[in-house]
């Protein structure tokens, strides 16, 4: 669904005024939010989420009748009599469009509140989807009987089941029920479309009540009933009664206070499990949730799983209020502990990235579902990694137990023995909070516990502890018999998969967003433009990008999982345009020349490709007959291959290194005197001009100028005043200002 409309296509909507000069002022006046239309005649577009409740909902159903309609074009009509078998399409080529739907869908998916109806259908079901997956690999079964296996656990109470995903679940005879004809529409829409595939039109039921079939009403009552369980039927007909106007100027009905009533009831009564969960969560864990089983069952190898979270409480330290991030492996308990301002995605992939240098690439990661570790930012991070990701219940600490234990540990261990201990401010305390322990203020959520430490000490004081205490006290835990951290990890002796830092730190720059647009100019982004002599080649057509918060002069491009190039901003570079648009030009022009080139030129690549394929398959099995088992091995994606690219692509070229052959005539060569005190045909070339030496010029005239010894030199005053005023000065102004010390200012003479 679209998030930007213009005047011209909102003007007699509901909500809105009958013209377009008309919807403009009623925008200014009611303050939406505009951003400039890219399309031809310019003008203004708005976001949908600040536009009127009443024309937001007529959007919102226009669009879903036409995914419907979509839907319904798109099944196939069997022709008779069949045709030939078309040729297979190529498998990268699918893989690709694949990827693209599935961040097209992500983006759309995106723009969905957080509650929104569509939003936790669509989660639940990519839960049943994900968990149907995570049978298959650590129960080696195959995905029919996979299936069948989530189904019985599910409809039988054998497994617990997120309250999310159990609201998602057909209704059947009166309960939610899973089927594994459902399951596999799920997982065939999810692998082709993403978690957009699985999002619909709320789901309504036919005969359902009047609630039920109006899902503003729907998400109204339910969403009352979340955020407040204690609430009455009265109490919710009072709320719709208040809401009232708002409702039946979208073109809901009201209920009558009875069927209110009624709905609270039928509700909550076939909804037992969830409504347990929702009023006393400890209550549901000791009726509905299961309790066999280990989490250390399955786990048979190095970095097959690890475990991440964050403590709950944070430290006030001297450089403000900080949060630890820890990720362990369930195999060997290595420990990880990363101190971090709050708990953020970023330091969340920072963690993991530290991690990952030391160990080597896991096979999975569980989280919880806060929102730093289900952000779009670190799911496509462990996505581009092709690293599953699997999500605990909410209040269901029990499912990522060993990490919260491995937190407890750090926090009993040394934390009480910090030195700068100051503890909690008992000023105006109350006397359970004061008879709470160090450790158990700092496990507990929206507790503050105050060291008197830097956050950089601190950091230093958990890599020592987790070193040369934690990694070296033996442990009794599943899986351990006794040994330490250290010496279990020393014990593996089968592969682990290595990844390129640089391609690393490449994928944790923060992603630009939807889609661009490679226009006529380059990429525009945050009203700047930049430029790259490969774009040419991509002229029209939609890229990706990833940026550094550090240095927003250049962008790293990306075409799916392919980089392209980095692109750079001009006026913050310093770069030449002219130079650039020279190269992209070449560039497009041999594109263009590449593709229609004759045909019997893919013959012979076709030929030679072969006999060259022929070549390395025999040579690969000779090779088998000597070649020993690796420790490692690389680890890549086509994502972290991309990435490394894009790091290499910065990288100054290698000096040239001359061979002994080369070196031995080149001092064979008759050595030429200069002559002495120069030779009349010597003719002596200025130094070359920068951008940085016409500026550094400019200050060095302006100083005159201010004393008054150009007052008779118009030429020199006219470039004066020219340069001061074009885009080259103040690009460079601003530099200097940044890096004085790189242009041999002082502070005082900083333009």
């Amino acid at each position: 669904m679209r998030s930007w409309y213009a005047a011209s296509e909102l003007a007699g909507l509901p909500g809105m005024r009958l013209s377009p000069r008309a919807v403009s002022r009623q925008a200014e006046a009611e303050g939406w939010i505009s951003s400039p239309r890219k399309a031809r005649g310019g003008g203004l577009e708005y976001a949908l989420a600040s536009l009127p409740e009443a024309t937001q909902a007529h959007l919102k159903a226009a669009a879903e009748e036409a995914r419907i309609a979509e839907l319904v074009a798109a099944i196939p009509v069997p022709e008779t009599p069949p045709m030939p078998a078309e040729p297979k399409p190529d498998p990268a080529e699918e893989e690709r469009a694949r990827q693209r739907r599935k961040a097209e869908g992500m983006a759309k998916f995106s723009a969905l509140a957080p509650t929104h109806t569509k939003r936790l259908r669509a989660k639940g079901r990519e839960w049943c989807v994900l968990a149907c997956g995570q049978i298959v690999r650590e129960e080696g079964m195959t995905r029919e009987a996979a299936r069948l296996a989530l189904v019985e656990r599910v409809n039988l109470g054998k497994v617990p089941v997120p309250a999310v995903a159990a609201d998602a679940l057909p209704l059947r005879h009166g309960r939610r029920a899973l089927t594994a004809p459902t399951l596999l529409a799920w997982t065939l829409a999810y692998e082709r479309d993403g978690i957009w595939g699985l999002t619909d039109g709320y789901g309504n039921r036919k005969g359902g009540s009047k609630i039920e079939t109006q899902p503003a009403l729907l998400a109204l009552i339910l969403g009352q009933l979340f955020a407040q369980p204690q609430s009455t039927g009265e109490d919710l007909y009072a709320l719709v009664q208040a809401r009232g106007d708002e409702l039946q100027a979208a073109g809901v009905a009201l209920p009558r206070l009875r069927a209110v009533q009624e709905f609270r009831r039928r509700w909550i009564a076939e909804n037992a499990e969830i409504w347990t969960r929702m009023v006393n969560p400890g209550k549901w864990k000791n009726l509905y949730q299961t309790a066999y089983g280990s989490h250390h069952d399955q786990i048979e190898r190095l970095n097959q799983l690890w475990e991440m979270d964050s403590t709950p409480g944070d430290w006030l330290l001297i450089d403000g209020r900080h949060t630890v991030v820890g990720c362990i492996d369930l195999w060997s308990r290595r420990l990880k502990l990363r101190v971090s301002k709050t708990s953020t995605a970023a330091a969340v992939g920072q963690c993991f990235r530290s991690a990952a240098l030391e160990w080597g690439m896991p096979e999975g990661v569980r989280t919880d579902n806060g929102a730093d570790y289900t952000s779009e930012y670190f799911g496509g991070f462990l996505e581009h990694l092709r690293i599953p990701q699997s999500l605990c219940m909410p209040y269901a600490g029990e499912q990522k137990g060993t990490i919260e234990r491995a937190l407890k540990t750090m926090a009993y261990g040394i934390l009480k023995l910090l030195p700068g201990y100051i503890g909690h401010n008992v000023a105006e305390a109350q006397e359970i909070r004061a008879r709470k322990t160090f450790a158990e203020r700092v496990m507990t959520p929206g507790e503050v516990v105050a060291v008197d430490l830097t956050s950089g000490d601190l950091q230093r004081l958990l890599d020592g502890w987790v070193a040369n205490i934690y990694h070296q006290d033996a442990h009794s835990g599943e899986g351990m018999g006794g040994m330490t951290p250290f010496a279990k990890a020393a014990s593996w002796n089968g592969e682990i998969r290595a990844a390129d830092p640089r391609a690393l730190d490449a994928l944790l720059m923060r992603p630009g967003g939807k889609p661009r647009n490679v226009g006529k100019k380059g990429i525009f982004w945050e009203r700047r433009r930049y430029i790259g002599a490969k774009l040419g080649r991509f002229s029209g057509r939609s890229v990706y990008f990833r940026y550094d918060e550090a240095d927003l002069g250049r962008i790293y491009v990306y075409d799916d999982d392919s980089f392209i190039c980095i692109a750079e901003c001009p006026e913050m570079t310093g770069i030449s345009r002219a130079e650039v648009a020279a190269a992209a030009r070449a560039e497009q022009k041999k594109f263009i020349a590449e593709q229609t080139e004759d045909l019997k030129r893919y013959k012979r690549a076709t030929t030679e490709n072969a006999a060259e394929l022929v070549l390395k398959h025999r040579a690969k099995q000779a090779e088998k007959l000597v070649e020993f088992p690796k420790q490692t091995t690389p680890y890549t994606t086509p994502m972290l291959d991309a990435a490394a690219e894009a790091a290499r692509a910065s990288d100054p070229a290698p000096m040239r290194v001359d061979t002994p052959e080369q070196i031995a005539v080149a001092a064979a060569l008759p050595t030429i005197q200069a002559p002495v005190g120069g030779g009349s045909n010597v003719v002596r070339l200025d130094p070359i001009e920068t951008s940085k030496t016409r500026f550094l010029k400019w200050l060095k005239l302006d100083e005159e100028v201010i004393r008054g010894e150009h007052a008779n030199n118009p030429e020199q005053l006219r470039w004066w005043r020219a340069y001061g005023e074009c885009g080259e000065f103040k690009a460079e102004k601003q530099m200097s200002e940044t890096w004085p010390e790189a242009y041999g200012l002082t502070a005082k003479a900083q333009v």
